[in-house]
């Protein structure tokens, strides 16, 4: 079993950054985490110091920046929580993108796993579901009703069986 990790928004924001670097170029430098969190590079530096530490970033002074195997991993987490809630704000509750950028960007770091994937269930559930009604609390309702019976139907397959005498 990994050990778990703990790391603060704030070193959260800088796996990610990094992430979202990573995706439209090969090599990561300060400067470029820098200028998208729009921060010093002394800050830049000493959160890499920090991630370097915890083992999810490789990087030595004045080479480019890596995530290590482990912070790719964190940092996808991160990513797709993030995507996860924006989608949410926008297609779901209608705000506006910068709203729901900066808003999803607040809420990724406190979800928990259980919370996201009952989040995307929701979601799909209110794209497919069976409900007729249109409105979005019709909907709500069905898909507690599903929900819960869903739970009792877990509940009673994990109830332990008596053993055959």
């Amino acid at each position: 079993m990994k050990p778990e990790i703990k790391l603060s928004p704030a070193m959260e924001d800088y796996l990610e950054t990094i992430f979202k670097v990573q995706q439209y170029r090969k090599a990561v430098r300060v400067k470029d985490i820098a200028k998208l969190k729009e921060v010093s590079l002394p800050s830049v530096n000493s959160a890499l110091t920090t991630l370097v530490r915890k083992k999810l970033v490789i990087h030595d002074k004045y080479d480019y920046v890596e995530l290590s195997e482990l912070g790719e991993a964190i940092a996808q987490q991160i990513d797709q929580k993030h995507k996860i809630l924006r989608k949410f704000f926008v297609e779901f509750l209608g705000l506006d993108e910068d709203t729901a950028e900066k808003d999803s960007c607040k809420m990724e770091h406190g979800l928990s796993s259980e919370t996201l994937n009952r989040l995307v269930s929701f979601m799909d559930y209110i794209q497919t579901g069976s409900c007729t009604q249109g409105i979005i609390n019709g909907r709500l309702e069905c898909f507690q009703a599903n929900f819960k019976k869903q739970n009792r139907k877990k509940k009673k397959s994990a109830k332990i069986l008596p053993a055959n005498r």
